[in-house]
């Protein structure tokens, strides 16, 4: 049993926008527990799981990391743009540090509108912050290609944006690229975890039809 944990990058609802679906592909059993560990482990200040819309908000990692007490280049001045925000939109810093204490992710909307807020000398800071997780993120999924039991799929547009909802043909193309990636398995089956979005309650099993 193989599982796919498929997020999403882009707004679909816009034609202009470039987007794409992607996911990480694990055998199910002590690889996935040991995919799951080293993230955790490694990148464990971000609530999990890691959703792509709230990692692109830099000001996200940022509160993220100063509420996990780690040590990070930039901590004191980040600290001080914390406290600027909290004075400027009380009510939604609260909201937002108290998901943080529930190891929830906050709303995006809520988190859009704080770093709508973020004056510009902080905007460095940030987005330097945003880089190195970014950085980090991909050493451990460039990791994973050298296992076995675990890889990554990329779908995205390559021609004319289609007519209707473009989420559907994306998620197709990725299946038919996993197919192919597990073509080895004499009878493979796959879970489906798709985050932010709701097909057949956000959780499906796909058979392979050869």
């Amino acid at each position: 049993m193989w599982q796919i944990h498929v997020d999403e990058s882009g707004d679909f609802d816009r034609p202009d926008d470039l987007v794409c679906v992607a996911g990480v592909v694990v055998r199910r059993g002590t690889d996935e527990a040991a995919l799951e560990a080293r993230l955790r482990a490694e990148l464990g200040f971000v609530p999990w799981p890691m959703h792509a819309a709230h990692l692109n908000v830099p000001v996200f990692i940022a509160l993220a990391a100063l509420h996990s007490g780690r040590a990070f280049p930039g901590r004191e001045i980040l600290t001080e743009l914390r406290d600027h925000l909290q004075c400027v939109a009380p009510l939604p810093m609260k909201d937002i540090m108290a998901e943080f204490v529930e190891g929830r992710r906050p709303d995006i909307e809520t988190l859009k509108e704080v770093e709508s807020l973020v004056p510009p000398r902080y905007e460095p800071w940030l987005n330097d912050l945003q880089g190195k997780f970014f950085q980090h993120l991909r050493r451990i999924v460039a990791s994973l290609g050298g296992m076995a039991s675990a890889f990554v799929a990329v779908a995205a547009e390559g021609g004319p944006v289609p007519e209707g909802d473009r989420y559907p043909p994306l998620l197709s193309a990725l299946a038919r690229k996993l197919a192919a990636g597990v073509h080895a398995d004499p009878a493979p089956r796959m879970t489906w975890q798709v985050l932010g979005r709701r097909l057949q309650g956000g959780y499906m099993t796909h058979r392979w039809l050869r």
